[in-house]
């Protein structure tokens, strides 16, 4: 039981810096999207670095060419995403909207089926054609899409933090009893 409860502090640190993250996320969503487009492009680079080390130290008979040339592509791939962040860029805010548009017209699909059973299906149809716009809008215009990405994370981050603090508060009263 104490292992649950100790230390209660550093879930509220822990809330404390996730909540201040949140306000970083939603306050500059382009350079949030561009940190998370350089981070991506080293590993992809970093992987790629490391397909061509294993067919370098593999014994003559293992050498996997597929390796190698899986290696130099994941390597390039790396270095063109850090030096073309713009385009790194965009290309996560379209991937992120298409995936948004996909779901929302299941969403859409799912509850106009569902309107004979489901007294509040038009509550997720509305949350479908919302998904269907930002789907349509993060695909369009790297901006909304870049804000659509970093308003998501931005309020997980802020709820995660608001919930961390109140473990805490809950761990400290717990301890303190």
């Amino acid at each position: 039981m104490n292992k649950l409860l100790n230390p209660w502090w550093s879930n509220l640190i822990q809330g404390l810096i996730f909540i201040l993250l949140s306000f970083i996320i939603l306050s500059r969503p382009i350079a949030f999207l561009e940190t998370i487009a350089l981070w991506l492009g080293i590993l992809i680079f970093l992987s790629g670095l490391s397909g061509v080390a294993f067919y370098l130290v593999s014994k003559p008979g293992n050498k996997n060419t597929m390796s190698l040339v899986g290696g130099i592509a994941a390597g390039v791939l790396g270095l063109t995403m850090i030096s073309r962040m713009l385009i790194t860029v965009k290309a996560i805010t379209v991937i992120f909207g298409i995936l948004i548009l996909i779901s929302g017209i299941n969403i859409l699909i799912g509850s106009i089926k569902a309107r004979k059973q489901f007294r509040f299906w038009w509550i997720p149809c509305i949350v479908g054609i919302l998904a269907i716009i930002t789907g349509i809008e993060s695909v369009q215009r790297m901006q909304e899409g870049a804000e659509a990405i970093a308003f998501i994370m931005g309020v997980s981050l802020l709820l995660t933090g608001v919930g961390l603090i109140f473990l805490a508060l809950v761990k400290k009263r717990v301890y303190d009893e």
